[in-house]
């Protein structure tokens, strides 16, 4: 078990890979059938050559590449084939692509048609009092809303945070979380379902705003500079609430897979995320949600971050995995106090971390030589 914890650590501190994103079903179908793309090809011709193909009845699967090549290209042209191809296609996947299309958009004239499709979802029997019942597959429609991100999209998609049924909540909580990094009625959405009656409903909303700290993978945000204050603002609520499993969730989404880079909070934001995320530690809670918020404090990159890893390490309470993150957080501080704390608590760790925290020291040694 502790094996696998130090190979987790150091895959989150050291991962800086692609962020994770949707799928879609790739073309099998002939590539003689199937048009491609030339690298010289202009966006017009593209335009043309794959608002044909979605026209076409080749396939599902070609349609289903050519809704999103258009989402790719980004040319408000596009809207109107991918629009009658919502509105007409019997088929769920082409239907779903087109969605995701007409978010990658953004086109705000096809606000009410994707709404219309969310409240069509699933079979009458499963819809009660004129709410729906979706599956995951359905949450492209509410990501496609959040995308968007008009106003009239985060009304709508507010509006179904109210519905009784967990699983419409939860879908709504996927689409904020899309615009919550550029609306803070979105942010506030997210904060006022940390209070949702179902803790699964709390937990995503934590996972969105601590995704939405990331600024969505941080490689991929869609607002230059430092993040708003209603995000950060959304975290310290997320990081002190009273469940454990709730904390956990956005903390881990917080830091996960990013680790490398710093968090584009605002000097004062970023003080005030540090002092939560410290005073949310505690040696008697469980051993994962302290790691969670160590790995959190390395993001943060806040000057109080080094003070309070030092004394994790000085910490025996802690126990061995919070120290070994501990560890790995100051090797990519870069503080100068690190090596000789790392040292310090190798002379008095078990065999088992004493060999986790040599591993640190050795990339801290290489990151002095680069």
């Amino acid at each position: 078990m502790l094996i696998e914890l130090a190979n987790w650590l150091r895959r989150l501190f050291r991962t800086t890979g692609d962020a994770r994103c949707g799928t879609v079903p790739v073309c099998q179908t002939d590539p003689a059938e199937c048009n491609t793309t030339s690298a010289c090809e202009t966006d017009t011709a593209a335009l043309e050559r794959w608002s044909n193909e979605l026209r076409s009845k080749k396939s599902d699967s070609c349609q289903v590449e050519a809704a999103r090549r258009l989402g790719s290209i980004g040319d408000p042209a596009a809207v109107e084939v991918l629009q009658n191809a919502l509105m007409c296609h019997d088929k769920d996947v082409v239907c779903e692509a087109c969605a995701t299309a007409l978010g990658e958009i953004g086109d705000p004239t096809s606000v009410e048609l994707l709404y219309e499709k969310i409240r069509g979802q699933g079979p009458p029997s499963y819809q009660c009092e004129g709410e729906v019942m979706i599956d995951t597959s359905g949450e492209c429609y509410f990501r496609a809303l959040g995308k968007i991100g008009s106003n009239r999209a985060i009304e709508l998609l507010c509006s179904l945070l109210k519905y009784t049924r967990p699983q419409v909540r939860q879908a709504a909580i996927a689409g904020l979380s899309c615009a919550a990094e550029r609306s803070a009625d979105a942010t506030a959405a997210l904060v006022e379902a940390l209070d949702d009656e179902e803790v699964n409903v709390q937990c995503r909303a934590a996972m969105a705003i601590g995704g939405n700290c990331l600024g969505f993978s941080a490689q991929h945000r869609s607002l230059p500079g430092p993040l708003p204050s209603f995000l950060a603002d959304a975290l310290c609520k997320a990081i002190k609430h009273p469940n454990v499993n709730v904390r956990y969730d956005a903390l881990y989404n917080f830091c996960d897979a990013r680790f490398a880079r710093s968090i584009p909070f605002e000097h004062r934001d970023r003080t005030k995320v540090a002092r939560a995320l410290c005073d949310a530690l505690d040696p008697e809670q469980d051993y994962e949600l302290n790691s969670a918020i160590v790995s959190a404090l390395a993001a943060v990159r806040d000057p109080l971050m080094n003070k309070t890893l030092l004394g994790i390490l000085k910490n025996q309470s802690y126990g061995a995995v919070v120290h070994l993150a501990a560890a790995w957080a100051l090797v990519w501080s870069g503080d100068r106090e690190a090596a000789g704390a790392i040292r310090s608590a190798q002379g008095r760790a078990n065999e088992w971390l004493s060999g986790q925290l040599g591993e640190a020291l050795e990339e801290l040694s290489k990151h002095k030589n680069a």
